[in-house]
């Protein structure tokens, strides 16, 4: 694959990854006329049915009414009148030589668009706007700008009780299912504040375990038979036979792998914005029946776990006072220690920031019932402020 080609592609997975921002941002824009000295053309035109389709194609194909322009090439639809606006014309056709004429992050913004617009484009729409920037700005300079903090990417490994066909386990189905339910860190994906990017292991852990390292020769839990690839259930049942190692990569290449890559693209992409990256890796731990690691009786309701390398022992101390605030007692590194960072950057890149929380389950779901009670609503505050002090704790 090309760099020039590679570009393009991180590019549009950096655009993909922040569309949420980039079209609320030229929402703002749109709405708040102090923002613009061009009034948006043809307002007098169209019903008001018609003229909601056209706002719609005006917020998400012209990715440049964000403040600036944000990328120095040229296109056939740019330039600077007389009076110092820049001028954007959007050809009204919809096939590739659409796509060619726009600018990079407008060609992205449209390839990520879920559900479309109803196929509607403008035949020619002029805008005139002044550029806010004396220089145009790079991809991550204008999401940097946007977003002001670093977003939080939340791993959430073990949520998922889904079993698929055909993934090598031996036992009942009626037993895969109940073991899959009380051994997931169930409702931890409901727990991610609205903002986060939320990277969830798609399988059950019993079926492959995203969490636990490749080598089984370098994970303690493999010699319990809960390696990357369990063999054994918390409650001593057999899952499955040792698989075959072709079975293994099988599933590995289906299921760990591509987690691992989306987390680790994650990071990428927010070091190149904001040159730090910020991560949470999200568990629940159960009172009701021992887990491999866990030790002693006392358990605090939330364990934070960190690396030194990887975790300022101040933020982890942090999120222990805020844990506090919400009525809630806390460990550092008690009973679970660490937390998750992609291969790539593991004591490689100390701007990648990971801390682990894992909350005792009877704080906000009935063990037995599996059901959530009303400590949920406390739990989910707790994890909303614990996010965006790890969002916004100072960079070195």
């Amino acid at each position: 694959m090309s760099t020039e080609y590679q570009n393009v592609m991180d590019q549009k997975e950096m655009v993909a990854q922040y569309i949420a921002q980039l079209i609320e941002h030229a929402d703002e824009i749109c709405a708040n006329p102090e923002m613009s000295e061009a009034p948006s053309p043809f307002t007098l035109f169209f019903s008001p049915s018609f003229f909601n389709r056209y706002r719609l194609c005006e917020k998400v194909c012209l990715g440049d009414l964000l403040r600036c322009w944000t990328t120095p090439e040229d296109t056939p639809w740019r330039r600077m009148n007389e009076q110092g606006h820049l001028c954007y014309i959007v050809p009204g056709c919809t096939n590739s030589g659409f796509h060619d004429a726009c600018d990079s992050v407008t060609r992205h913004m449209l390839l990520n668009l879920k559900g479309g617009i109803g196929g509607f484009r403008p035949s020619f729409i002029s805008y005139m706007r002044k550029p806010v920037c004396p220089e145009p700005m790079s991809l991550p300079q204008v999401i940097a700008r946007i977003a002001k903090h670093p977003r939080v990417i939340v791993n959430i490994p073990h949520a998922s009780t889904y079993l698929p066909k055909h993934c090598g386990l031996s036992c009942p189905r009626e037993d895969q299912e109940r073991i899959a339910r009380y051994s997931a860190d169930l409702y931890t994906d409901e727990m991610a504040p609205a903002g986060c990017f939320a990277v969830t292991a798609p399988v059950s852990r019993i079926v492959v375990d995203t969490e636990r390292f490749v080598d089984d020769a370098q994970e303690p839990a493999a010699k319990l038979g809960s390696g990357v690839i369990p063999t054994r259930a918390y409650d001593g049942t057999e899952l499955r036979n040792l698989p075959s190692e072709k079975s293994r990569k099988k599933l590995l290449r289906r299921y760990y792998y591509p987690h691992h890559e989306e987390l680790a693209q994650a990071t990428r992409i927010d070091l190149d914005i904001f040159s730090t990256a910020r991560i949470l890796d999200l568990h629940s731990y159960p009172e009701t029946y021992n887990m491999p690691g866990v030790v002693g009786e006392k358990r605090p309701e939330v364990c934070i776990g960190f690396e030194d390398y990887h975790c300022p022992r101040a933020l982890a101390e942090a999120l222990a006072d805020c844990a506090a605030r919400h009525g809630l007692t806390a460990a550092l590194n008690d009973p679970y220690s660490g937390s998750v960072v992609p291969l790539d950057f593991y004591h490689k890149d100390p701007r990648v920031i990971s801390v682990m929380l894992e909350i005792k389950r009877s704080c906000y779901m009935d063990e037995q019932t599996l059901e959530k009670h009303e400590g949920m609503k406390t739990i989910r505050r707790f994890v909303a402020e614990a996010t965006d002090i790890l969002s916004t704790y100072p960079a070195d």
